[in-house]
């Protein structure tokens, strides 16, 4: 397996069977993907073309820089890929085209807090109510993450909520957290995931 290959993958502590996870963090399997390539960070891509002899992928950056290779991967929502392939070859790949189109997502509020451990040491972390999951992070085994909780409110308060303001968000959670927790966080920052998960 390749993934596992590179040396970065580890089963969750709290469930090995559900999934893995980068015990430094989501940046750490990236970083390990892109040694030996040539990485272009902050660019935009909005054109793709097929090279002479249809060997050869073409894309052009917004700058008008053209890029080369020989396999393309498009790992972007469906969304934002139909939008690409679209411009770029509006009367081909059409059952491509479809199938991206059946792809529907749900979005995902995701709250990043922090609480003080030694005030809080006997934690009872079940989700209930408009909370989907929450998990102290050093439960699955990251680094250096005693104390940090990921907490994603279900998809009826995220379709709701997610164009509201931020603060407005941060302060009913805390209010919420508060209330059926007693718990307090030192910090919170909001995460939108407009592509969250895959429904259909």
């Amino acid at each position: 397996m390749l993934f596992r290959s590179l040396g970065v993958l580890s089963p969750r502590k709290d469930n090995p069977k559900l999934s893995w996870i980068c015990c430094e963090g989501m940046t750490q399997l990236p970083k390990a993907l892109e040694k030996g390539l040539d990485c272009l960070r902050h660019t935009k891509i909005d054109l793709i073309r097929i090279g002479p002899g249809g060997k050869v992928w073409m894309i052009r950056d917004e700058s008008g820089g053209w890029h080369y290779g020989h396999t393309l991967v498009l790992a972007i929502p469906a969304p934002q890929a139909l939008v690409l392939l679209d411009g770029s070859f509006p009367h081909q790949m059409v059952s491509l085209k479809e199938s991206l189109l059946r792809i529907q997502y749900r979005p995902t509020l995701t709250l990043l807090a922090k609480i003080n451990r030694r005030k809080y040491a006997q934690l009872n972390l079940k989700p209930e109510g408009t909370i989907e999951t929450l998990i102290e992070n050093g439960e699955k085994g990251l680094k250096d993450s005693e104390g940090a909780l990921t907490i994603h409110m279900n998809e009826k308060f995220s379709r709701k909520h997610f164009e509201s303001n931020e603060a407005e968000i941060l302060a009913e959670v805390t209010i919420l957290f508060k209330k059926k927790y007693k718990i307090e966080f030192t910090s919170v920052e909001l995460k939108k995931w407009r592509y969250s998960q895959v429904v259909q």
